[in-house]
């Protein structure tokens, strides 16, 4: 049994019908060329929805990472500069009492050097906290 459509398309002259499929062709044409346009934009927004979610995943792996070690480091950090302080402190005591140049004791640079180094470190961890939490 035939459709309507089917039915009119029999009863059409050929040239009528060519004129119909030729309708249908630039229907199916025109089509074509505006939603082209749509598959562009699709192919960006999936482009953009790729470039956000690596920078997320590494945002938020770098934020988990800060997360996981930001309270040991903010309170471990003084606490090294007090102690390694002191530890100079008494060195420079005990050379002053032997008569010798502080600097000549082993490990006196160093810890100098790690003091300016980490009030660096501390300086840099007040002023660079994250500004928001994850």
């Amino acid at each position: 049994m035939k459709s309507n459509i089917e039915k009119v398309y029999s009863k059409l002259p050929k040239t009528e019908l060519a004129k119909v499929e030729l309708g249908i062709a630039q229907d199916l044409d025109s089509a074509v060329k505006n939603f082209n346009g749509s598959l562009d934009t699709a192919d960006k927004v999936v482009e953009a929805s790729i470039k956000v979610n690596t920078a997320i995943q590494k945002v938020e792996k770098d934020a988990k990472y800060y997360n996981k070690y930001k309270a040991i480091v903010y309170q471990d950090i003084p606490q090294h500069i007090k102690y390694v302080e002191s530890l100079i402190d008494k060195a420079a005591k005990a050379a002053k009492e032997l008569g010798i140049n502080e600097e000549e004791i082993d490990g006196f640079k160093a810890a100098k050097l790690f003091i300016i180094d980490a009030k660096k470190t501390l300086k840099d961890l007040n002023n660079n906290s994250l500004k928001f939490e994850i």
